[in-house]
């Protein structure tokens, strides 16, 4: 009896000893000004494990309780770039999920993806997506939103590459397009059902592609002053100028590439031929421009804001048959002027972005000084 009572107390105390199964630590941040909350369990954890500061941001909110997309109330935490869901009928690492943060900010915007357009098929060196229809591209050998997105996803064992992207991102729910920031100023964007990425071609390599702060932004909480994370310019890094330089067709990709890289802001580009596209009064070949429409594509994919002269009236419009770049006859002014109304809705959106547009190239044939039009 003795024995027995001796082994009832010994166990007691040593069930008293064992340590408690340990619990992670919250992650806070004391030494970041305007930053005030810690991440806590299970999202902690989770943020540490997928990418954290790059990828969501500092936390923005302590955990609490919110409905959302018409679920039961569920235990989340707010990040700058994205919302932490806690769902614990899942297994691990499933138990934690994300918020579609770009989808969510379009709808606030007013804004629907699918009217906005979608693309006709894949592009030569993008990543398409049959299931929105839309490219995700690079912006510059090598760099770029489709490297960002094939390079960064969930870290979750037993998924692809491909599968780790889609988890984190989502598919792309627009083209690359000039949009204005929220810093200010332009900058080439593209919405993804978590996440918005934005080119900065004046930054060093690693920051060239940020996230947008779509988790402060759904939330509605204002951004600090603090940029996140930080971002200094490279020493040789200028910012764009009001400069620009004049490319004309057929220029190639090894050309308009060079856009980006020189931080040209403006391209006047030569040109559009209204004789091209319309030979006959009232047929269109709009595939005449095929070569016309590449080039535009390449120069807004470098962030730059083209210029585009028109110019080159068909013979059935011209007043005088000596010049094609001579005046327009009275009578087809009606034409010409729904023609410029269809181009410049045919190339106003994504992925081209033309709001410029110059009329004619030179001086017109008939002044008094003597010099010949280019045309």
């Amino acid at each position: 009896m003795y024995r027995v009572v001796l082994l009832l107390i010994m166990s007691v105390v040593l069930a008293g000893l064992t340590p408690a199964p340990a619990v992670a630590a919250p992650i806070c941040f004391p030494d970041t000004p305007a930053i005030a909350g810690c991440l806590e369990e299970p999202f902690a954890t989770y943020w540490q494990a997928n990418g954290g500061l790059p990828v969501f941001g500092y936390p923005i909110s302590p955990v609490e309780q919110r409905a959302v997309e018409g679920s039961s109330p569920l235990s989340l935490q707010w990040t700058e770039r994205n919302r932490l869901e806690a769902h614990p009928a899942n297994q691990p690492p499933y138990n934690v999920l994300l918020g579609r943060m770009g989808a969510e900010r379009l709808a606030q915007l007013g804004r629907d993806p699918l009217a906005e357009g979608q693309e006709p098929g894949p592009r030569p060196g993008c990543r398409w997506f049959a299931e929105t229809s839309h490219n995700v591209c690079d912006q510059a050998a090598g760099q770029g939103f489709k490297r960002y997105w094939e390079s960064n996803g969930l870290r979750i064992a037993g998924l692809s590459a491909y599968d780790r992207s889609l988890a984190l991102f989502g598919y792309p729910l627009t083209e690359a397009r000039m949009e204005p920031s929220a810093e200010g100023g332009m900058v080439l964007t593209q919405w993804f059902e978590r996440a918005r990425f934005e080119w900065h071609p004046d930054q060093i390599d690693q920051y060239k592609v940020l996230l947008g702060l779509l988790g402060r932004e759904v939330r509605g909480v204002a951004s600090p002053v603090v940029a996140t994370p930080p971002v200094q310019p490279a020493p040789s890094a200028v910012l764009p100028s009001f400069f620009g330089t004049e490319i004309g067709q057929q220029a190639g990709p090894t050309v308009l590439n060079r856009v980006g890289e020189a931080k040209i802001s403006w391209v006047r580009y030569n040109s559009i031929r209204w004789s091209d596209v319309e030979p006959q009064p009232g047929q269109r070949n709009w595939a005449a421009l095929a070569g016309v429409e590449q080039d535009l594509r390449l120069i807004a994919a470098q962030g730059a804001v083209p210029l585009v002269i028109v110019r080159s009236s068909p013979a059935w419009a011209r007043a005088s048959q000596q010049n094609d770049c001579g005046p327009i006859r009275e009578a087809a002014l009606d034409d010409f002027a729904n023609f410029m109304a269809d181009l410049a809705a045919r190339y106003a959106g994504p992925p081209y972005n033309v709001r410029y547009w110059e009329l004619g190239n030179e001086p017109d044939p008939n002044d008094d000084d003597g010099d010949e039009p280019e045309g």
